[in-house]
C-alpha cells in the first residue's frame, strides 16, 4: 500500500509518496516558506524533528549529526510524550543586504485551522531555541523547536524584534491507493 501526503504552503502544493507502514504516525513533512516584515527577510522551516546537540557535548568534537544549541530555551527532546514530529524554526536575514541576523529576538507561535482559517484551539507558543545548523557557524542561526503539529491546516505568526508576519501552512493526506 502507499499513501500519498499533500502538503501546501502559502498555496504552494507539493506531493510526497511514503510507504504505508501499519501503526507508525505519517511522516515528517519538509517545506521552507520565504517571508518579508519590517527589515527583515525570514525562512520559515517546517522540517523532521532535529537531534539538538549542546556546546558542552559538541566541545572537542565536530557535531555533525545534530544542531548545536547556542542560548535560548530548551529544545524538546525527541523522546518527549508526545514526541515531536516536527522542527519549526526560522533563519532571519536583513533586506538590505542578505546579512545573516543571529542576534534576533524571535516569537513563534502556532494554532490549527478549519477549512475557513478560523482558529479552532489555543494558540501554541513555540519556545525559541538559538541554534546553529550542523555548528556550520553563525551564518547558520536558526531559531525554533521541536514541535507536535499533526497533520492539518495552521496558522504560523512570527515575529522578529517586534515586526510580525503569518502564513498558512497545511500538509495531510489526501488519496490512498493500493501498489500492485
Amino acid at each position: 500500500m502507499l499513501r500519498s501526503w499533500y502538503i501546501a504552503l502559502a498555496g504552494f502544493p507539493c506531493l510526497a509518496v511514503a510507504a504505508d507502514v501499519p501503526g507508525m504516525p505519517p511522516p515528517a513533512a519538509s517545506m521552507t516558506l520565504k517571508m518579508e516584515t519590517g527589515g527583515y527577510r525570514i525562512e520559515l522551516h517546517f522540517l523532521p524533528p532535529a537531534a539538538f546537540v549542546s556546546g558542552n557535548a559538541a566541545t572537542g568534537k565536530h557535531a555533525s549529526s545534530g544542531v548545536l544549541i547556542v542560548g535560548g530555551a530548551a529544545p524538546l527532546p525527541m523522546n518527549a510524550k508526545p514526541a515531536p514530529d516536527h522542527d519549526l524554526n526560522v533563519q532571519v536575514f536583513d533586506r538590505l543586504n542578505g546579512a545573516p541576523v543571529t542576534d534576533a529576538k524571535v516569537l513563534l507561535s502556532f494554532v490549527h485551522v478549519d477549512a475557513a482559517g478560523k482558529p479552532t484551539g489555543r494558540r501554541k507558543q513555540v519556545p525559541v531555541v538559538i541554534m546553529e545548523a550542523d555548528a556550520a557557524g553563525a551564518a547558520s542561526t536558526q531559531y525554533g523547536n521541536n514541535v507536535v503539529m499533526p497533520p492539518g491546516a495552521y496558522s504560523i505568526t512570527v515575529t522578529i524584534n517586534g515586526a510580525t508576519a503569518s502564513t498558512t501552512l497545511k500538509y495531510g493526506v489526501i488519496s490512498r491507493s493500493d501498489s500492485p
